[in-house]
């Protein structure tokens, strides 16, 4: 039966590079810096299926002591860091109402927690969460000008004629001319 299972993992991992290969698909960011985490994070999840870890990780070509290394060892304090301010991020998205990009984010973490990130690291931790700011509208702030001359509609959209001659009718229309201050008609 292992050996079922060996060569339908292995063939399906095939095919997973084979397809991220072929698609462009790129690697995933992770906060961890640790080699293998992906393959550590297999050999847990089919352990707790029921598999014997030492299969797997032969399968996987590590070795089970690194496995077991992995499991146990402390996060280093540039992880324990990330997540601090990892909350802190979502923490003022959350009471800002996410119109904060990266670089009020770090002006705020800055000011407030009296600390001193730099924009790019604030940046690639609210791209890791996938935080974005949300853009807000514009205000238009134009004149409503009313016309100086308007004539009398006289016609009232009747342009029905009885005889020709009766009803003469013209139109004038007004193009700007761009990045000039200059009007066509």
């Amino acid at each position: 039966m292992s050996l079922k299972w060996r060569e339908s993992l292995e063939k399906d991992e095939n095919l997973r590079l084979k397809y991220s290969k072929k698609r462009g698909v790129s690697k995933k960011y992770t906060l961890s810096k640790v080699r293998n985490e992906s393959s550590y994070k297999t050999v847990k999840y089919y352990s707790e299926k029921g598999y014997k870890v030492s299969i797997i990780c032969n399968v996987l070509g590590i070795s089970r002591s690194a496995y077991y290394k992995h499991r146990n060892r402390e996060k280093s304090i540039k992880e324990k860091n990330d997540e601090l301010v990892c909350t802190l991020i979502k923490e003022y998205h959350s009471t800002f109402d996410g119109i904060l990009g990266y670089r009020r984010m770090t002006m705020f973490i800055n000011r407030l927690n009296h600390k001193s990130y730099s924009k790019g690291y604030i940046h690639r931790l609210m791209k890791f969460l996938g935080i974005k700011a949300r853009i807000r509208l514009k205000k238009v702030s134009r004149k409503i000008v009313e016309p100086n001359y308007t004539k009398d509609n006289v016609l009232a959209r009747n342009f029905k004629a009885e005889k020709p001659n009766e009803k003469w009718l013209t139109d004038v229309t007004e193009f700007s001319i761009p990045n000039d201050s200059r009007k066509l008609f």
